[in-house]
């Protein structure tokens, strides 16, 4: 039997019901999907909470887990029913559906209105947690393919969308996580972006965060924690609260941000470390916040606090006593210097995106400027400020000069009217959960796909394998400007944008200059007007599955 994580924690799952109870009352006395139910715990608690009239446990291991579902399945007037089919299987679905699992379901054809409405009386739960052994987190499991077929197929409303679009609400292993929802600019990809485009992507519950690895790029902690207090914000506005044994540190650190006022809830730079640090000496977990050299610094500082001695050994010698620095004090004093480095580039850094984002702001002045005489002036401050903000990038090494798009972009992200990000929009902070309420001990999300409504006969030209192919090409070098993303989708696209009013509307998120709109910036809402413009192009290549090949030899 291939090892799988088992929700465990009976008040892990009513905590979430009482978390989005609301947002389920639709789903009251409907149909149930539930994938690998296992050992029940989550099937039970969201069966007695919705009374669904049909509650299918699909179960690929049905002998294994007997013990457990037999209760189930034994309740007097029970509805639920178990399926020994596997849900990795594409198959699986098509049965479901063309074998009558779903009796008070009515299947739509693609013409009828209705098969574009959401369809509340189903609901797919589970858990799609099998613990990878083949793939590694550079891969993709087959649970992550599972899952991705099964958003996908809402564009033609096929497998289980085939009765309308619904909603889906699954348990996730953690490192599937950021095929569907990414929180750094950095890490936004394709996948994400088409799944957005289909869904409205929610995290229900998330693990405690772990150490953040070396060499990777995570986003600063001043963009996590400002992030963070606009949700605190919007969840006072909304009435909504997390108890406090399911708060994350970063929803207590930006609740405090909140409560003393910051506007827009952001620190700076160095504020930003500066309150982490100081969170840090109250004795609360900076893991994921800080890089973990950074972390070491922190607790050395504490400890040299507390204990003097750590630092130096008194050495008794010929010409008296003498100081010796031990090696505890020469690996602190190691971090110090790394962290006194940090700091020194990132001020260096700071300097340039702040003059990247004054370029931005007098991008929106200008735009909104109706005085030919005074749009005169706008211009040319901004031509001078361009050629200074691209000298001043170029005086960095390259190590740093190449990190200035990202922290820049990641700004923009924050302060865009709308976000690419979705983590960015989210309206509520996740539940945290602890590893031991999973079995094995471990990391799960809970994420929540909510279904866009498509008005009926709005849909995009052409298939959905081709909206994906153009969306590939144009996020695969996704750090290049849009400009020289379209090239990359076919020679002389870079010509569609004037097709997009919204890339040069710096108050949509676009820019006027587009060599500094980059392809990771883009919207789904752009990206669907590129889309419409590109498949209307007389220029185009008939087949877009040479993008992969264009893009190869481009690399």
């Amino acid at each position: 039997m291939r090892k799988r994580t088992e929700i465990v924690s009976p008040e892990l799952c009513d905590d979430v019901l009482s978390y989005i109870g609301p947002t389920l009352q639709k789903h009251r006395n409907c149909d149930i999907l539930d994938l690998n139910p296992g050992i029940g715990v989550w099937s039970s608690k969201i069966h007695e909470y919705l009374k669904p009239r049909t509650h299918i446990l699909l179960e690929p291991q049905a002998a294994a887990y007997q013990n457990y579902l037999d209760p189930l399945l034994d309740q007097e007037g029970s509805t639920y029913k178990l399926v020994e089919k596997h849900p990795h299987y594409y198959t699986t679905y098509e049965e479901l559906v063309n074998e009558g699992y779903f009796p008070h379901q009515t299947k739509y054809d693609d013409d009828d209105p209705r098969s574009a409405e959401q369809n509340n009386t189903l609901l797919v739960t589970g858990c799609l947690t099998v613990s990878p052994r083949k793939y590694s987190q550079r891969t993709h499991s087959k649970d992550r393919h599972t899952l991705h077929s099964l958003l996908f197929n809402a564009w033609d409303q096929r497998l289980v969308h085939a009765y309308g679009k619904v909603r889906i609400l699954v348990w996730t292993q953690n490192i599937d996580e950021a095929g569907f929802l990414t929180k750094s600019i950095s890490h936004k990809g394709t996948d994400p972006l088409v799944v957005r485009k289909l869904f409205n992507v929610r995290q229900v519950v998330a693990p405690r965060p772990g150490a953040r690895g070396i060499g990777v790029s995570f986003r600063d902690p001043r963009y996590n924690l400002q992030s963070a207090a606009r949700v605190v914000q919007s969840m006072r506005e909304l009435g909504l609260s997390i108890p406090p044994h399911r708060q994350s540190v970063l929803h207590k650190l930006a609740t405090e941000i909140v409560d003393k006022g910051i506007e827009n809830g952001d620190l700076g730079n160095d504020g930003a470390i500066q309150f982490v640090e100081e969170a840090a000496h109250r004795g609360m977990s900076t893991e994921g916040l800080l890089g973990e050299q950074h972390r070491d610094k922190v607790f050395g500082d504490i400890a040299l606090a507390k204990d003097p001695s750590l630092q130096y050994t008194l050495k008794t010698t010929k010409k008296g006593i003498k100081a010796k620095l031990t090696n505890w004090g020469r690996m602190h004093g190691y971090n110090t210097s790394h962290a006194v480095g940090a700091s020194r580039n990132r001020q260096n850094r700071c300097k340039r995106v702040d003059m990247g984002m004054e370029i931005y702001r007098l991008e929106c002045e200008l735009t909104k400027t109706q005085d030919e005489a005074e749009k005169q002036k706008l211009q040319a401050k901004l031509s001078s400020l361009n050629e200074e903000f691209k000298e001043a990038v170029e005086d960095l090494v390259p190590s740093q000069r190449a990190q200035i798009p990202l922290e820049l972009d990641d700004r923009l992200a924050l302060n865009s009217s709308i976000p690419p990000l979705d983590w960015d929009r989210r309206k509520f902070e996740p539940l945290e959960h602890r590893p031991d309420e999973v079995w094995p001990a471990g990391k799960v999300s809970l994420l929540d796909f909510e279904p866009n409504i498509v008005p009926h006969g709005e849909k995009l030209p052409g298939d959905f394998m081709d909206y994906v192919k153009f969306l590939k090409g144009l996020q695969t070098r996704y750090k290049n400007s849009v400009l020289q993303a379209l090239e990359i989708v076919d020679p002389g696209a870079s010509e569609l944008v004037k097709s997009v009013p919204e890339l040069f509307d710096p108050t949509k998120g676009g820019r006027l200059d587009l060599n500094n709109l980059r392809a990771r910036l883009l919207t789904v809402e752009m990206v669907d007007a590129l889309y419409k413009a590109y498949m209307e192009w007389p220029f185009r290549s008939s087949d877009l599955a040479t993008i992969d090949g264009r893009n190869k030899r481009r690399t």
